[in-house]
Order: structure tokens, then C-alpha cells, then sequence
């Protein structure tokens, strides 16, 4: 779904489906499309060493330049997807930021189940501290919440809870399954500020539609 100018922003946090299982065809990415020219793009928060889909390597914070309405994508493979989720994307100018998956499952068991999920998201200047979440009608593994951290030491509360269910640091994150809804809903509420989407789905199904990441959503 685009988001006008919601969407443009300087600071980013990648989501995607975990891809927790070693197949190959899953995919993560993320893709950023420059609105000025000699824009200044920095990619971080992806461990050295991960293979990217091209066959290179991560090995630190990645520069690259980019002119108006040229983009970039990068995208991880397989089992290593999950090393995407976080990633930083930081920019001197206005960006548009993509970022989903292509071929992606949430279930570490289900070698068959894959889907399509991604969408424009907003930057951490429009992200919040708290969240509502409505179940669909998914299996416990389609029905998830992500939540990344954009900051230190954040706190995660759910469903009212007066106790953190967990402290996240930046770039980190944690996600919920359907078991986690009380009455077909999630209240989360976060002590700093978090990126948070949402994937849900039908019976007997992957990922029919995935997620939302509150002002941006994974269609």
C-alpha cells in the first residue's frame, strides 16, 4: 500500500516473514528508492557474514549513493531471511523504503507453505509506543506479530501486563502467535518506540495476506 508522503523517511527497520526453514526460494528484501539526487544511504544491523541472495557477503555497514528515482534492493536467501529482520536503513535525504518477502513462510516445519508479503513502510519518525492487533483466521504459525526495536533497553508489554514479557535492544526484535490474542486482539504497549507488523492469513492457508505494520502494512 503506498503512503504518499507518510512514506518518505530517513530511518528504517526491515521486516520481513522469519524464514526460519533452509529451502530454497525463500526470500527477504528490502528495496529503497531515492527522491534527491547524490542521496547518501548506509545499511547496517545485518551480521558480518551473511550471505546475501547475489553470493557477497556482509561484512559492515554497506554506503551506497544513490540519484533521484534510482533504487537499491538487497535480499537474503533461505534460512538466513531471519538475518534481515532489523536491518537498519539509514539515509541523509528522504527515501521510500520496500521491505517483505518473496516466497516466505513464518513456520520452521512447513516446507510447502510460502507466500508473498511486503509492502512501503513508514520511517521511525512516524512509528508508536502502542499497537492493536486483530487475529484472522490463520494457523498459529501465519497469525504473528513482529515487533523491532529502534532504541535501547525497550520494554515489551502485552495485553495490559504491568510486567515486561521481555527487553529488546535496538535492531532487535520478538514476535507473538496467535495463542498471544485475547478475544481475537493484541494490546501491545512498548516503553520506546518500535516497528511492528502483523501477519495474518485464512484456515489451511500460508500467508493469504500479511501484515501490517500499524501506519504501514504488509498487503
Amino acid at each position: 500500500m503506498a503512503k504518499g508522503i507518510s512514506g518518505l523517511g530517513k530511518r528504517f527497520r526491515a521486516g520481513a516473514m522469519l524464514n526460519t526453514t533452509n529451502i530454497t526460494g525463500l526470500l527477504n528484501f528490502f528495496s529503497v528508492l531515492a527522491t534527491e539526487n547524490n542521496t547518501k544511504v548506509t545499511i547496517s544491523n545485518i551480521p558480518n557474514g551473511t550471505v546475501l541472495a547475489n553470493g557477497n557477503t556482509f561484512t559492515g555497514p554497506e554506503i551506497i549513493y544513490l540519484n533521484k528515482n534510482e533504487s537499491y534492493t538487497l535480499g537474503i536467501n533461505g534460512s538466513a531471511g531471519s538475518n534481515l529482520i532489523g536491518a537498519l536503513i539509514e539515509s541523509d535525504k528522504n527515501v521510500v523504503v520496500n521491505s517483505g518477502s518473496f516466497g516466505g513462510t513464518n513456520d520452521p516445519a512447513n516446507v510447502n507453505g510460502r507466500d508473498v508479503g511486503f509492502d512501503q513502510i513508514v520511517g521511525a519518525d512516524k512509528i508508536g509506543t502502542e499497537y492493536i492487533f486483530i487475529k484472522g483466521q490463520g494457523s498459529l504459525v501465519t497469525e504473528r506479530v513482529l515487533l523491532i526495536a529502534d532504541e535501547p533497553n525497550t520494554e515489551i508489554y502485552i495485553n495490559g501486563s504491568t510486567t515486561p514479557t521481555q527487553i529488546i535492544q535496538a535492531g532487535q526484535y520478538i514476535t507473538f502467535n496467535r495463542n498471544d490474542f485475547i478475544d481475537s486482539s493484541m494490546h501491545i504497549k512498548t516503553s520506546k518506540k518500535v516497528f511492528a507488523y502483523q501477519s495474518i492469513g485464512v484456515t489451511r492457508s500460508e500467508e493469504r495476506r500479511v501484515g501490517k505494520e500499524c501506519r504501514s502494512r504488509w498487503s
